[in-house]
């Protein structure tokens, strides 16, 4: 952990502040609630597969959902047409969405840290890009963030 966090402190001394922020560690599958520098919790999470990675950089909270309504990505539906168009709770996306944007000012975001009808997954490179998360813990997160919150991804 303190390894991960002067890696943290190295290479994103712009999004460390006194506001809460999140920082992602693709590699160790770890999702870390800041305040400032010190660590609130850690999460353990699923991020994207190899053909679909979890994007790298500095984003930002644009949506908050509870309970969200799922769509299925483009994706998916090319390869599994029997997919409903869209799929109210309980759906893949569990608990709550935050999706995410590389501006604060983006609306409609494709990819997010959300919970998970997939618990099992927790620690893999599993998804199309998105952070999953347990449900349960994703909601720690998501009453702890607003829109704007910062999020690294390394």
């Amino acid at each position: 952990m303190r390894k991960i966090i002067a890696a943290l402190l190295f290479v994103a001394p712009s999004i460390v502040s006194a506001e809460t922020w999140i920082f992602i560690d693709r590699s160790s599958h770890t999702l870390m609630l800041m305040n400032d520098n010190q660590v609130i919790k850690s999460y353990l999470v699923a991020v994207g597969k190899k053909k679909t990675p979890t994007k790298t950089g500095t984003f930002y909270i644009i949506e908050r959902r509870y309970h969200p309504v799922w769509f299925p990505h483009p994706s998916l539906r090319k390869t599994q047409p029997e997919l409903p168009a869209f799929k109210e709770w309980p759906s893949p996306l569990g608990s709550c969405w935050m999706g995410f944007s590389r501006r604060p000012t983006d609306r409609g975001a494709t990819f997010g840290i959300h919970g998970t009808n997939r618990p099992k997954s927790m620690g893999k490179n599993k998804t199309l890009g998105c952070v999953r998360m347990r449900n349960k813990e994703a909601l720690e997160v998501f009453r702890q963030v607003k829109l704007g919150t910062k999020i690294f991804i390394k």
